[in-house]
């Protein structure tokens, strides 16, 4: 794992072990698939919250909400297309507060899958 630039906590470990089972037998095959599974969840985490510090760093007053136009800007940063259309598809069922701002650690499961949830 640390070979793969991980440093998974004693915890993260244990349920990796968990996963495998006590009564079966660890084969190659199945640590090796239970390490791509494991390894592939922590990434997520981990881009996950990359995602929600870069929402963060437009957010001067840390109220956990942007509006929809500075998340507009922030799609389109770098000179990326980021269609009105594709905004409303996102916003879909994210809350929004009394000024239509966004709660934007709902936008991370759009952003970078639905398993995640939001951050």
């Amino acid at each position: 794992m640390r070979s793969a630039g991980m440093n998974p906590t004693n915890a993260e470990v244990s349920q990796v072990a968990q996963r495998a089972g006590s009564n079966s037998e660890v084969t190659l095959e199945s640590f090796c698939q239970l390490m791509q599974e494991a390894l592939a969840e922590w990434s997520s985490r981990d881009q996950a919250q990359e995602l929600l510090s870069s929402f963060q760093v437009f957010d001067a007053e840390g109220t956990g909400f942007l509006s929809q136009q500075k998340i507009l800007e922030i799609m389109r940063m770098g000179g990326n297309p980021f269609p009105d259309t594709k905004m409303q598809e996102m916003l879909k069922g994210v809350p929004l507060n009394s000024e239509g701002s966004v709660e934007y650690r709902w936008l991370i499961p759009y952003l970078l899958g639905p398993s995640l949830g939001p951050v």
